[in-house]
């Protein structure tokens, strides 16, 4: 075989990578690891790649591969995954939940008042002027008187007392004719949001996310290459075939677990360094594909369940099988 058929295997900790070496050709296979997490995965692949390329013996195809978390139900403890796509699960923008949502208020009125009405006759301004002084021809106002009222005539009857009886009370409320009030027309959940359909690709769109599809800066989906994909289903036939998410931060709680297996029904595994390595090697022009073991359920993070060595023998035994 020559050098340009050699196969590219990235994982992402050494101890992936002795896992795939002891059962992969090493005459045929390279096995590197390049760190954890997307960014890591993507720099470290593109330098492989990039390095092999300066050489004159670029590789046929680049692999990644490791151990995985895997969705309850679709991919158990110990099971091999084979990707047909690498997701970017988290790669897009947070937005409030819609019961969190504060309504919008109207926006104030910037409109000027109403001119007023020409056909009515002008208010007079208010009079400013002095009053004018007293007429002297005319005799003067008597001064108020400062003497005490005669005593009341003892032999007259005497006035009826003022009522101090209060006026009478408004009939109750519901005696009166109520008012017929329509509510105040608001847009749907969707458009106060700014929410657009959720394109197919990145899963089912739940509030509180939008991929990077929505927000027009790319793609969170890498297709794994059909023909590399055809020979791996071939050599491992009893793998779990199915989208393979990317995370940086790995799923550690049941909200976020049920969250992801909503939005993404056809995933069956997350892992953290698929999609870099995906985005290396497309820029590279080279196939890609992904190739996972189960450790662990996703869900609550609890390492007591973790059986990482069933999933490393797991993976030595994919490699002897797809690679040997």
């Amino acid at each position: 075989m020559t050098a340009q058929q050699r196969l590219l295997v990235v994982t992402a900790v050494e101890a992936e990578a002795a896992a795939f070496r002891a059962g992969a050709d090493p005459t045929t296979v390279d096995v590197v690891p390049v760190g954890v997490g997307p960014a890591a995965a993507a720099a470290g692949t593109a330098r492989l790649l990039a390095l092999a390329e300066a050489r004159g013996v670029p590789y046929r195809a680049v692999l990644s591969a490791g151990i995985a978390g895997g969705f309850v139900g679709r991919a158990e403890v110990g099971a091999t995954v084979l990707a047909t796509r690498s997701i970017a699960a988290d790669l897009g923008a947070e937005t409030p939940p819609l019961t969190d949502t504060p309504p919008i208020a109207a926006p104030a009125s910037t409109e000027a008042p109403p001119p007023a009405d020409l056909l009515l006759p002008a208010a007079a301004p208010a009079s400013t002027e002095a009053p004018p002084p007293a007429d002297p021809l005319l005799p003067a106002a008597a001064p108020a008187s400062t003497e005490a009222p005669p005593p009341a005539d003892p032999l007259l009857p005497a006035a009826a007392p003022t009522s101090a009886k209060a006026p009478p009370s408004p009939p109750p409320a519901d005696a009166l004719p109520s008012a017929s009030v329509e509510p105040a027309r608001t847009g749907s959940a969707e458009q106060s949001h700014g929410r657009r359909p959720q394109p197919a690709d990145a899963g089912i769109g739940q509030p509180g996310f939008i991929p990077i599809e929505e927000l027009g800066f790319g793609s969170s989906v890498a297709e794994t290459d059909p023909t590399l994909l055809a020979a791996l289903v071939a050599a491992l036939p009893h793998a779990v075939v199915g989208d393979v998410l990317t995370l940086a931060t790995v799923t550690g709680t049941s909200p976020t677990a049920s969250a992801l297996s909503s939005r993404f029904p056809a995933a069956v595994a997350e892992a953290m360094e698929g999609f870099g390595v995906a985005c290396a090697a497309r820029d590279a022009g080279v196939p890609f594909a992904e190739l996972r073991t189960i450790s662990n359920p996703i869900g609550p993070r609890d390492r007591a369940s973790w059986r990482l060595q069933e999933a490393f023998s797991a993976l030595t035994t994919a490699a002897a099988k797809a690679c040997g």
